[in-house]
């Protein structure tokens, strides 16, 4: 039965836990900036946006970022970089909702703390 117990066990934390390629650390006081993949030789800069939002009175400030635009036909990506420009620790949060490295698509998801905006360079980069 203890086997049983340990194999379950193991189960739900594989379930359960994000995969660690989309799962940044928000936890406050630390900077939020991320990247995936890798750069290499020959790539392009194929986005760039510098997101800012002021903070909202009573909530939450959200930006979803989405490469390619609308209409358009996207590049097989290699690395994503996402810069927190807040150095006290309370930037927002970024989150891969689909797509990323190895796709030609990605959405990207900043989220800010309670009462805090957002300040993010957001780069993708293609082969």
């Amino acid at each position: 039965m203890t086997s049983f117990s340990a194999l379950l066990v193991a189960l739900l934390v594989t379930v359960t836990v994000p995969n660690s390629a989309f799962a940044i650390n928000c936890a406050i006081g630390q900077n939020h900036s991320a990247s995936f993949g890798s750069r290499t030789p020959g790539d392009k800069l194929v986005f760039q946006n510098h997101i800012q939002r002021a903070w909202k009175k009573f909530e939450y400030t959200k930006v979803v970022v989405t490469y390619p635009s609308e209409g358009e036909t996207g590049q097989n990506i290699s690395y994503i970089e996402l810069t927190d420009k807040y150095t006290n620790g309370h930037g927002a949060c970024p989150k891969i909702l689909e797509g990323g490295v190895g796709t030609n698509n990605v959405r990207i998801e900043l989220k800010s703390g309670f009462y805090r905006g957002i300040d993010f360079v957001v780069k993708i980069y293609s082969i």
